[in-house]
């Protein structure tokens, strides 16, 4: 049968990838700003847009998980994206690489630089792109574990990676995880098979404030 594609979630796709686009513009096309004259002008347009960079990461990966934790995965499926990603990666990655190498870039390249490289993922030279691999590799046994949780254990389950992987590191607390990395998308790919699952139901409009469902 064809796939149908949904324009309210094709939407949403661009939204995050637009917010993700404008953080690191922010973040790294501003940043001159900070060099020449620092003022509370400059200070504000290098970082106005950094904050939308999480928010569009965790759109895209909740997205993921609405469409694939409630499916059947099996490992070879997943070891097959998880490598079509690898030597997509691999090849953007070198590619760059050898580009630099070949021209008079002025920027001072590294042996070590070289070899995150040629080997991003093992060095997590792009963080998202490490976790979200990460991510597909182990989606058949996150599936598992939530097609056996019933709903009030999915609940305690999304509440707690919450607190361990999202708000922990806030506290300065990286135990779990860090502010980027597998633990930090881990509670947008459930919270988006719980709502696939079993929708959204807020109760109280206060409890929005904590993107948890309840």
């Amino acid at each position: 049968m064809k796939k149908i594609r949904d324009s309210r979630f094709e939407l949403l796709r661009i939204v995050s990838i637009s917010m993700i686009v404008l953080s690191h513009f922010s973040q790294y096309g501003q940043s001159w700003r900070l060099k020449n004259n620092v003022n509370s002008i400059n200070l504000l347009g290098s970082i106005l847009f950094q904050p939308l960079g999480q928010i569009g990461v965790y759109l895209f990966v909740l997205i993921t998980g609405f469409f694939l934790g409630s499916r059947e995965i099996n490992f070879r499926t997943s070891a097959f994206k998880f490598l079509q990603i690898w030597f997509e990666v691999f090849f953007y990655s070198s590619s760059i690489l050898f580009l630099f190498l070949i021209t008079d870039t002025g920027f001072k390249i590294s042996i070590k630089t070289v070899i995150r490289s040629l080997v991003p993922f093992s060095f997590g030279e792009y963080w998202f792109v490490s976790a979200y691999m990460m991510l597909l590799l182990l989606t058949p046994f996150l599936n598992f574990l939530i097609k056996r949780l019933r709903k009030n254990y999915f609940k305690i389950l999304i509440v707690s990676i919450v607190l361990f992987n999202n708000v922990f590191p806030v506290l300065s607390n990286q135990v779990s995880s860090g502010t980027v990395g597998f633990g930090a998308i881990l509670s947008a790919y459930f919270i988006g098979t719980y709502i696939r699952l079993y929708g959204v139901n807020v109760r109280h409009k206060k409890t929005l404030f904590f993107f948890v469902p309840l």
